[in-house]
């Protein structure tokens, strides 16, 4: 028993921090590639769910064709369904995926009629916990409320479809919901990075209508600054280029090649000028 906890434990903790870092790789390449092409984000969560569908029917080929640890299986599945529950946001393809979920988790065994309508019962569940995902992962406390009943409904269900022992539901259990912190924790660590992320590339692409107004005050400091020297006076003036740092900048000579070209628009504008592009 001290084995079968130990391994499940185990593999489930690498596979939630996999799959949730692959998770959201799709979803900040998807929004990207949508925003390069100026179209509606309207279809782009159907990459997550065929992805989290591909992940969960491959657990289900994995445990009926190479044995693996059914213990092993069943957590990883359900870690995978109500991760992606909590995070997809267009209601038609949380519904696929619950589908999906639906055909695989009714694959263990031989259902009864009373099986299937607690599976259904479990997909509910999933559809009501995707309508109120923001208030779940507010908090902690909050989340672990649900994982816990939400963890034990699940694997008396599998009871159901398997017969263990108690004993095992609980250890099983235990490990599940253990496994669902790791999950929350480090769901928060990249939202967070990835919030501060797009800050940092916002204030880089809107910080310009901040940039020349900086430069202007600098430039008439210039202005207002007069030196002598052996009784004549000079006066001093510069001639600034600006630009933003833009998406398709491989190098940062990309940027300071936009810069110089808006530097010699300003020289030949006169000199004493700003010329801002992007």
């Amino acid at each position: 028993m001290v084995l079968h906890l130990f391994n499940t434990f185990f593999w489930s903790f690498f596979f939630a921090i996999g799959y949730i870092s692959i998770y959201r790789r799709i979803e900040e390449g998807t929004i990207r590639w949508y925003r390069s092409k100026q179209m509606m984000l309207k279809f782009g969560e159907l990459a997550l769910v065929a992805y989290a569908s591909m992940v969960e029917i491959s657990l289900r080929i994995l445990h009926h064709f190479l044995t693996t640890n059914m213990w092993t299986m069943v957590n990883l599945q359900t870690v995978v369904a109500l991760y992606t529950c909590l995070t997809l946001r267009n209601k038609g393809a949380n519904l696929l995926f619950l589908l999906v979920t639906l055909a695989t988790f009714g694959s263990y065994g031989t259902l009864t009629w009373g099986l299937w309508l607690a599976l259904i019962g479990l997909l509910l569940i999933l559809f009501v916990v995707n309508q109120q995902s923001i208030w779940l992962v507010s908090r902690f406390s909050r989340y672990l409320g649900f994982v816990i009943p939400f963890g034990t409904f699940t694997w008396l269900l599998f009871k159901a479809f398997y017969a263990f022992s108690w004993w095992s539901l609980i250890v099983q259990l235990f490990c599940y919901v253990c496994v669902e912190t790791i999950v929350f924790h480090y769901s928060t660590l990249l939202k967070n990075r990835g919030a501060a992320s797009a800050k940092l590339i916002y204030e880089t692409m809107h910080d310009q209508p901040s940039a020349q107004q900086a430069m202007q005050a600098y430039c008439q400091q210039l202005r207002d600054l007069h030196i002598t020297y052996d009784g004549i006076v000079i006066d001093i003036t510069i001639s600034v280029g600006i630009t933003k740092l833009l998406g398709n900048d491989v190098q940062a000579e990309d940027t300071i090649k936009r810069a110089d070209q808006y530097l010699y628009q300003a020289k030949q504008a006169g000199r004493d000028a700003i010329v801002a592009g992007y």
